[in-house]
């Protein structure tokens, strides 16, 4: 299932003209399916663990984000892209993550997001 995600993610970039892929993750695999894919945008990868941060900068396209502890809204995210100039109004961001599973590595979600 994840690959699927992964794989109509990129597409859905490529479709839309979306400006990041963002990816909550804990365990990295999600953020290094969709970098297979080569998609025409950054990655941006958020993740508790420096290890796996770290490891991303091997990752094509993913730019990695440490985080203190897993965000469960994505309009937080949106609100520091947003501090930090990386987004604006009218853009759209694809937005994977975990939301059924209780698996770390399952994602299982597709979102589009236009920012406010």
């Amino acid at each position: 299932m994840t690959d699927t995600i992964c794989l109509n993610a990129v597409e859905a970039v490529e479709k839309l003209k979306a400006k990041f892929i963002l990816a909550q993750t804990s365990s990295g695999s999600t953020v290094r399916h969709i970098s297979r894919f080569k998609p025409p945008c950054w990655i941006l990868a958020f993740s508790s663990h420096r290890q796996i941060c770290e490891f991303f900068t091997l990752s094509y396209g993913v730019y990695p984000f440490l985080v203190q502890q897993r965000v469960n809204k994505p309009e937080v995210l949106l609100s520091h892209l947003k501090k930090a100039g990386l987004v604006r109004t009218g853009d759209t961001i694809i937005l994977t993550e975990r939301r059924f599973s209780s698996h770390p590595g399952h994602t299982d979600s597709l979102g589009v997001v236009n920012c406010k």
